[in-house]
Parts: C-alpha cells; structure tokens; sequence
C-alpha cells in the first residue's frame, strides 16, 4: 500500500486532469478508511508471521498475492485480522 497523505503535488496538469487525480486519491483513501472502519482489529507483521509460523518474506509475498489484506497506518502495516483468520482457517 502507498501513503499519499504526505504527498504535495507541484504541478500544474490543468484543471480536468488535477481534478480526475484528486478524485482518484480521495476514493483511494475512502476505501481504504471504509476497511479500517469494517475491520477495526489488526497485528502486527511481526505477529501475523508468527501466527501462522511462517517467515516475513513469505508473509510478503502471501500479502503481494493478495491472499492476506493489509491496512497501512502512518509508516507501518498492519494485517487485518479477519483476513489473517481467513487465510488460517482455509
């Protein structure tokens, strides 16, 4: 996941297209609000990978596969844990 928040653009692109990017980004950030609000428990990488008793690298590729859903607060990922549960149970 990518954290826009910090990001400022400089840009003129014309007002269609900043308009089409702004939009673009609030609906990014929309949903990602609507899966915190839908799943408000999560762990750690760190506890997800020893959950399931795998390594971090695996537990990265299993969330690039997008077999495992993430939620990305400040700098950090954080695993829903309805998902982890999911992948665990099957």
């Amino acid at each position: 996941m990518i954290n826009l928040e910090p990001l400022t653009l400089q840009v003129d692109l014309g007002p269609h297209l900043n308009e089409i990017i702004k939009n673009a980004v609030e609906e990014a950030f929309a949903e990602q609000a609507e899966l915190v609000k839908a799943n408000p428990r999560h762990v750690t990488r760190e506890e997800a990978r020893q959950r399931i008793g795998i390594s971090l690298p695996t537990l990265d590729k299993l969330i690039r596969e997008g077999k495992i859903h993430t939620v990305k607060i400040g700098r950090r990922i954080h695993i829903v844990e309805s998902s982890l549960n999911a992948y665990i149970n099957g």
